[in-house]
């Protein structure tokens, strides 16, 4: 079985939600994980880039549960959440309140996502992951590991659960299992990620994108909702 765990639906900027959900289905995906962009510093009116509330994010949740009955296949919720320098795909529905209560508690006509760096913002967004590390799983998608954001972001890596290996078909490291893919990155896995999962996915923003997952990520273990996505994303895996 087969799983692609980045995927932007019309809750930010993507296709619509029940054609993303039918394509992952027609394409012979285990279930559809959907993982809009969320923004700590993103304006609360007038943007569609982004889900911008709780009562958003619970909007889609309450639209997913819908899907999934219609078509009888899993449809579970994440999110890509933007640090400075860096995205994560965030699985944990404790910690998707807690990000939304802060978020809601800062201004946002008065400064805005650039803002981020010079607000302190990140450090307080990974001590919410991390007083729920146990409970949420952590993925690092399309790293940059920008050697001027270590100060800021080196917190974040034990924090992972692993690392987007491959994104919309394009390898971000080299080794032993794509030495000869034209499609990779010649660096090799840096030491930060070396202990961690690695997962192939689509980044799709549309129907056309699904594809991109190539092989996807594959599994044996049942995925039928978040716990089932959260335990797989925190098992160790050999994948090769």
């Amino acid at each position: 079985m087969k799983i692609n765990l980045h995927c932007h639906t019309n809750y930010s900027d993507g296709d619509d939600i029940v054609e993303m959900a039918k394509e992952h289905q027609r394409q012979g995906f285990s279930a559809f994980v959907a993982t809009d962009h969320v923004y700590p510093l993103c304006p609360s009116n007038n943007y569609s880039m982004c889900i911008t509330s709780y009562k958003m994010f619970q909007q889609q949740e309450q639209q997913l549960k819908q899907i999934s009955a219609q078509l009888n296949f899993p449809c579970i919720q994440g999110m890509e959440l933007a640090l400075w320098g860096e995205e994560i795909l965030v699985f944990s529905k404790e910690v998707s309140q807690k990000l939304f209560n802060f978020m809601e508690n800062i201004d946002s006509k008065k400064y805005s996502y650039k803002d981020t760096y010079k607000l302190n913002i990140v450090p307080l967004l990974l001590q919410i992951l991390k007083e729920s590390k146990e409970k949420t799983a952590i993925i690092l998608c399309h790293p940059h590991l920008n050697p001027n954001n270590n100060s800021i972001l080196k917190p974040l890596y034990p924090l992972l659960d692993g690392y987007e290996f491959q994104n919309r078909g394009h390898y971000y490291f080299t080794d032993k299992t794509n030495i000869n893919e034209p499609r990779r990155r010649n660096r090799p896995v840096p030491a930060e990620l070396q202990d961690k999962n690695k997962f192939y996915n689509s980044d799709a923003h549309s129907i056309h994108g699904v594809g991109l997952a190539g092989r996807g990520n594959l599994h044996n273990s049942k995925i039928e909702n978040l716990a089932d996505l959260i335990a797989y994303i925190k098992t160790p895996q050999k994948q090769k």
